[in-house]
């Protein structure tokens, strides 16, 4: 007869060796057959965002302005790209040392351009306030102006008019203030 010690030896055994056979048993079923198949060939390629424009030198450099001139003139954009998306205008690498741009008002309007004549956009006008203002607060295109959503390789003309204060003071004569007017094109998120 056994201990009682061997006894409960002898079972957990036999429980050890039932839990490695249904472990083998487990295994062994689960290699018998299987299938899968593959889609190959998946490329992701970025969109080339590509904005041009039909100026090359700058569209504004008077000198000697007198109080109350003004001028405008017309910078068309294409989309070169095509790819749809929102287009804002806004300056860049502005310079005002004297403070004299508060005494330019600037109107930008969106429109095209016909056989020289320009026609704006029913509500085509994107900024129509102070130069001072545009220079320090419309700097990215976040805080850019401008409508223009093109959906394929299109273009836009836009017409840029300033005019100085018949009011400027005496202290502005001699002055010189300069910034670059930027284009950029985000696109929107194709579904």
């Amino acid at each position: 007869r056994l201990s009682r010690r061997a006894r409960i030896f002898r079972a957990a055994a036999v429980v050890a060796a039932l839990a490695v056979s249904g472990f083998s048993v487990s295994q062994a079923s689960y290699s018998a057959f299987s299938s899968s198949v593959s889609n190959t060939g998946n490329s992701w390629k970025t969109a080339s965002l590509s904005l041009t424009s039909n100026v090359t030198t700058p569209l504004f450099t008077p000198t000697n302005i007198v109080p109350g001139q003004s001028a405008s003139n017309t910078i068309t954009i294409s989309n070169a790209a095509g790819i749809t998306g929102g287009v804002k205008a806004y300056a860049t690498n502005a310079s005002d040392l004297s403070s004299i741009a508060q005494y330019f008002t600037v109107t930008i309007v969106e429109g095209s351009l016909t056989g020289g004549t320009f026609t704006p956009d029913q509500n085509g006008t994107v900024y129509n306030d102070s130069l001072g203002k545009f220079l320090t607060q419309d700097t990215s295109y976040s805080t850019g102006v401008g409508n223009w959503k093109p959906t394929s390789a299109t273009t836009k003309t836009y017409q840029i008019t300033w005019t100085f204060s018949a009011s400027a003071p005496n202290p502005v004569q001699g002055k010189t203030l300069s910034a670059d007017l930027t284009w950029e094109i985000q696109p929107s998120a194709a579904s």
